[in-house]
């Protein structure tokens, strides 16, 4: 993802930047998305607090979707 920042921030817009990661389908109970947001705040990346949680109405969603025409 930063790689695709970065290109698009020399090709594009040189004021481009992250803001903050958005953690998503975060499972609390589980120890593995834990390790691996602990990763990624350890290589400084700016991870939001906020964790979307796994649900049922997200991948509901997704099914869902309709293409745009």
């Amino acid at each position: 993802m930063l790689e695709n920042v970065q290109e698009i921030r020399h090709d594009h817009n040189p004021d481009l930047s992250v803001e903050g990661i958005v953690i998503n389908q975060f499972q609390p109970r589980a120890s593995l998305p834990q390790q691996l947001v602990d990763e990624l705040r350890g290589e400084d990346l700016p991870v939001l607090n906020s964790h979307l949680s796994l649900s049922v109405k997200i991948r509901e969603s997704h099914q869902h979707a309709r293409p745009i025409t």
